[in-house]
């Protein structure tokens, strides 16, 4: 797990694609990415980091040779805002969160994260993307989730 794409792990070991899925949710593996055969694996750098909201995301996933959804995802993903917000088809703006914050908050209330979020994947999920840093913004709905369950207020949990 972790090492090639759920569908071919499941074909190999005869099982559905999504035991495979579940199970490596449930163990905090990442995903192996999509790629296209013979396309180079393109991995964020700092400097790619850096240019995203400097330039339009079409622009720059044309710059880097991806689609222009990974560039959205990414800059989302990092609360970074839209070069050109009046397009931005996000209602709100994002909310950065301090990953070692997050976690320590978590860890001090000592159940699991899926026992803390009661049962709710998605909020799970969340968090746990928060933890490993591969989110570092949410939007406010989320926010006031993870705030109520990891009982604390917004102060204490927000990047600086």
């Amino acid at each position: 797990m972790g090492t090639m794409r759920d569908k071919e792990l499941a074909r190999r070991l005869g099982v559905a694609p999504s035991t495979i899925c579940n199970r490596r949710r449930a163990l905090g593996i990442p995903r192996v990415p999509y790629r296209p055969m013979g396309a180079p694996l393109r991995s964020w750098n700092p400097e790619n980091n850096h240019l995203l909201g400097t330039v339009s995301d079409s622009e720059l996933a044309r710059r880097l040779g991806v689609h222009q959804s990974v560039v959205t995802q990414r800059r989302r993903a990092l609360a970074i805002p839209s070069l050109h917000p009046q397009s931005s088809r996000l209602s709100s703006p994002l909310i950065a969160l301090d990953a070692q914050k997050v976690r320590a908050r978590r860890e001090a209330l000592n159940p699991s994260r899926l026992a803390l979020c009661e049962g709710d994947k998605l909020l799970n999920d969340s968090l746990s993307k928060i933890e490993r840093g591969i989110v570092r913004g949410v939007k406010p709905s989320r926010f006031e989730q993870i705030c109520k369950v990891l009982r604390c207020k917004p102060e204490d949990i927000v990047a600086k």
